[in-house]
């Protein structure tokens, strides 16, 4: 739940001591006390009028900005794959003389294109601080989620009667779990050759080379 910034269309009616081109201050009547400054239309001769769109009072605080669970994982995996990248970046680098490459500054880059793929008319913009921090509360739960699981499957479930079905489901859920975490894993099927001079053919399909 990303919430707007909510307009609100304004008639001005331009003073007769005003010519177009000229700025006027008028009030916002979505914002006690507040004054805003327009230019006039060229098209508009005094006495006349024209409608600007104002902005109304919406949230000030950037945790107005409710990232989805769903969300928050996916900014989560996005920044673990860019940790990744920029370590395998710094090992290449290693080896290129004269190249000085800082993974720590490097890393701290990761939200700075993303935050343009943002709407631009949130009533709060978000900014690569706001995303580190949603990151940083999707590990801690988690990391709660996760022991909290481990700690019902060790004792065999709610009540710690000793049922085993609990305790099959809590350690599938931790694996779960710990899988996400590492990444997803994949299966590969290969098929080596024997000896000799006469092979089998093989034939292969597209899908095989998809990512």
């Amino acid at each position: 739940n990303l919430p707007r910034k909510e307009m609100t269309k304004v008639s001005i009616t331009v003073p007769m001591n005003k010519r177009p081109g000229d700025d006027i201050t008028f009030s916002n009547p979505r914002v006690p006390d507040q004054k805003l400054r327009v230019k006039i239309p060229s098209s508009t001769l005094p006495g006349g009028k024209f409608v600007v769109s104002v902005p109304g009072m919406g949230p000030s605080s950037p945790n107005a900005n409710n990232f989805s669970r769903e969300a928050k994982e996916a900014l989560d995996d996005y920044s673990r794959a860019y940790d990744e990248w920029i370590e395998a970046e710094a090992r290449y680098r290693e080896n290129i003389p004269g190249v000085v490459y800082k993974p720590n500054n490097e890393r701290l880059k990761k939200f700075d294109n993303l935050i343009h793929e943002f709407p631009d008319n949130l009533a709060v913009p978000i900014d690569a601080v706001f995303l580190r921090k949603v990151v940083r509360r999707a590990r801690q739960n988690s990391s709660k989620r996760r022991k909290t699981i481990e700690m019902q499957a060790n004792n065999g479930g709610v009540g710690g009667g000793g049922d085993a079905a609990n305790r099959e489901d809590g350690e599938g859920r931790v694996m779960k779990e710990k899988q996400k975490e590492k990444g997803p894993s994949r299966t590969l099927s290969l098929r080596v050759p024997g000896r000799g001079c006469v092979f089998g053919k093989i034939i292969f399909d597209k899908s095989q080379f998809e990512r």
